[in-house]
């Protein structure tokens, strides 16, 4: 069970090395959250595997994949940015829309899922099929 906030910040308290490194992960990326953001997604990834608290990966890399998963949902979704709409040179009205990495990673977009794009009044909203 993930640890209710006390506990979390007994943990931050206790793990000060990990905190600081996951938080470095995200700011790499643009990605500014706080000690309780990085120890409640790493409590939900070791509580996914039946432990308090795993030793942290040696790549950054593989660390960062980890705790976007397991960012909390709301988390997540306040990251999504303002992007701009450009039309795709030699086309016939197609239209490139750029996502920031920290934006896909944040909502666990890769390259080669299937997303689906409706409007919702003046907006494109995107929805992960695969």
């Amino acid at each position: 069970m993930v640890p209710g906030l006390t506990e979390r910040m007994k943990l931050a308290e206790e793990f000060p090395d990990a905190t600081e490194r996951m938080k470095r992960c995200f700011d790499l990326e643009g990605i500014a959250v706080s000690d309780d953001d990085v120890v409640r997604a790493w409590s939900d990834y070791s509580d996914s595997l039946c432990a308090n608290w795993l030793k942290l990966p040696d790549s950054d890399e593989d660390l960062l994949s980890i705790l976007v998963k397991h960012l909390p949902s709301d988390r997540a979704r306040s990251e999504i940015s303002v992007v701009t709409i450009a039309p795709v040179a030699g086309s016939h009205g197609d239209m490139w829309l750029p996502l920031p990495n920290d934006v896909t990673r944040a909502v666990g977009w890769a390259i080669g899922g299937t997303v689906e794009v409706t409007t919702n009044a003046d907006f494109l909203v995107l929805r992960r099929v695969t």
